[in-house]
């Protein structure tokens, strides 16, 4: 992957790692079940 730094052009493919945006999904729904939870247990 090539970035042109005066237009910003980019060539090439984004190297995209599977297991990253596996995890960072799975935190994703981890953060918002944590703050359910806390919600719920606020309000009960």
């Amino acid at each position: 992957m090539i970035v042109n730094a005066r237009t910003g052009d980019v060539r090439g493919n984004h190297p995209y790692s599977t297991v990253k945006i596996i995890l960072a999904v799975l935190g994703g729904i981890a953060i918002v079940g944590g703050i359910i939870l806390v919600i719920m247990m606020v309000f009960s």
